[in-house]
């Protein structure tokens, strides 16, 4: 099927992830030029984490066979070369963007791979465009990984299990730009550890993984653009954790009529709920506010009230279960006595505020993002109105427990509990974020691309020496009743049918300052 040339999606930006959305800073200008003062700094700084610019951390950045190779794209690229990355395992040559082999040009200089065999021109990464001047000449990578690494890549771990099988490449799409790139920026640098930690544990069956990330802004034709790219171009075997909620229409009908798995997402589309090649990595999101709103009015919040956002239908969506004489609101005992829509670009939220205040809200619901939710809570309060709050899982950030007027915030999500130690596989999340990339932040989206990319860890099994979506799909649909060591909610996949996800969710809340699990890494499950 040939590119669409929409939306200038048809070439893609490269950009070092780790550098760009660790740093606050950063995460709402990434996918845009960045000036080269932040650049150089991003790649002198402590967190171990690749440069901004064309940078590709394959084999030497990951310290691992065959590498994790994680790109960002969205928007345009200069130079030739097709705009996705393309290094790992294999190595390969060329000009341009993305075209690393086995080590990646960083920073400005000079860069070279221990043990690997390949090197990288010198030359300058211009900026989070992804355009890099010179040319790599790479050769081949090796079976256990370089034991050096470029300037200011992560060495990896030690003690890694070696991967020996030819590279499985994944593909992620999401809104890491624009009004939401704040809010899912984080997303990226988590997914990428997921990676590095994989590729250092055995692969999947033994395959090193590869991750190739767009940047579609918002934009539904990027979206669509950067799927088939990565389909056609980068030859990715599924899509693992996407964040595209104002845009997953762009490349829902193509997933579906190539039957490439979509395996985890931030819940926003129907489809992994109701398509034989999506798979959920937890409940819908009717479940969040089905589960937290009756939270909150067993604590005797009984009037209940909502503002959702305009820029997508599913905010208002979102409410919709808690309407009506049998939805959630009247069944915990409650009424619902006010809506309202507002925009995440306002200003101010001060109208909201007073329609709440006056319909005598006693617990508010937002389907916003982080930086509205601040915003709306300020707003309220410099009213003299002081609500609780409750927010889906997707619209917080760690940092919310920093804002006084949130105090007693309820989130339910839809996977574990983003500060939970308590098993294993928790335990795993945190030791692989503070080892690889210390300097993201933990939250929600986070958790989201932890839960996804174990999931595809599940479904791996049985891929063979030449691994093929089919091969996934059929291991994705042994899995009955899984949580993935505590990762999530029972998961059960039934081949060529829906998949049977309870509503349940994790809770937390925030108590003076600081997030608190409310139930543990227990979920908490719609009665009836």
């Amino acid at each position: 099927m040939p590119r669409s040339q929409s939306g200038g999606g048809n070439m893609r930006r490269v950009a070092a992830v780790v550098t760009c959305f660790a740093l606050v800073a950063f995460l709402s200008a990434c996918g845009n030029r960045l000036p080269q003062s932040q650049i150089e700094a991003a790649a002198s700084g402590s967190s171990g984490a690749s440069s901004a610019g064309s940078q590709s951390t394959g084999a030497a950045a990951s310290g691992s066979t065959g590498g994790s190779s994680t790109g960002i794209t969205g928007g345009s690229t200069t130079g030739s070369g097709s705009g996705a990355v393309t290094s790992g395992g294999a190595g390969s040559s060329g000009t341009g963007a993305g075209s690393t082999g086995a080590a990646a040009s960083v920073g400005s200089g000079t860069a070279s791979t221990g043990s690997s065999g390949a090197t990288s021109s010198s030359g300058s990464s211009k900026s989070g465009s992804g355009s890099s001047s010179g040319s790599g000449t790479a050769g081949s990578s090796g079976s256990s990984g370089s034991s050096g690494s470029s300037s200011g890549a992560s060495s990896g771990s030690s003690g890694s299990t070696a991967t020996s099988g030819s590279t499985v490449v994944l593909g992620n799409v999401g809104d890491y730009s624009g009004v939401l790139g704040a809010l899912f920026g984080p997303a990226v640098p988590a997914l990428e550890v997921w990676a590095k930690y994989t590729n250092a544990h055995g692969g999947l069956n033994g395959h090193p993984v590869q991750v190739v990330i767009g940047d579609t802004g918002g934009d539904p034709s990027t979206n669509q653009t950067d799927v088939e790219q990565m389909y056609e171009q980068d030859h990715m075997l599924a899509m693992v954790g996407n964040m595209d909620v104002l845009d997953y229409t762009g490349s829902e009908q193509y997933l579906l009529s190539n039957h490439i798995p979509a395996v985890g997402s931030d819940m926003a589309g129907p489809e992994y709920f109701s398509a034989p090649n999506f798979f959920p990595e937890g409940s819908e999101m009717d479940a969040l506010g089905e589960v937290g709103i009756p939270a909150a009015i067993r604590e005797g919040k009984k009037n209940v009230g909502a503002v959702y956002c305009v820029e997508t239908p599913l905010c208002q969506g979102e409410i919709t279960p808690l309407l009506g004489s049998n939805g959630s609101v009247a069944q915990a005992g409650g009424k619902m006595v006010y809506e309202a829509a507002a925009s995440l670009t306002s200003p101010s939220f001060t109208s909201q505020c007073l329609g709440a205040q006056s319909a005598g809200v006693q617990v508010l619901e937002m389907v916003l993002d982080a930086g509205s939710i601040q915003r709306l809570a300020q707003d309220c309060a410099a009213q003299g109105y002081n609500p609780l709050y409750e927010t889906v899982s997707v619209g917080a950030i760690p940092s919310l427990d920093q804002v006084p007027q949130l105090n007693g915030l309820i989130l339910p999500t839809t996977t574990f509990p983003f500060l939970d130690d308590s098993n294993p596989a928790t335990q795993a999340f945190q030791t692989a974020m503070k080892e690889y990339s210390p300097s993201s932040p933990v939250g929600p989206a986070a958790s989201i691309q932890w839960a996804s990319g174990e999931l595809v860890l599940a479904g791996s099994k049985d891929l063979g020496a030449d691994p093929t979506a089919t091969e996934l799909i059929a291991g994705l649909d042994t899995l009955k009743d899984t949580t993935l060591g505590g990762l999530t909610v029972p998961l059960t996949f039934n081949a060529g049918k829906d998949a049977t996800v309870p509503n349940c969710v994790f809770l937390q809340t925030i108590k003076n300052g600081s997030w608190v699990d409310t139930n543990g890494d227990t979920p908490v499950c719609v009665s009836g």
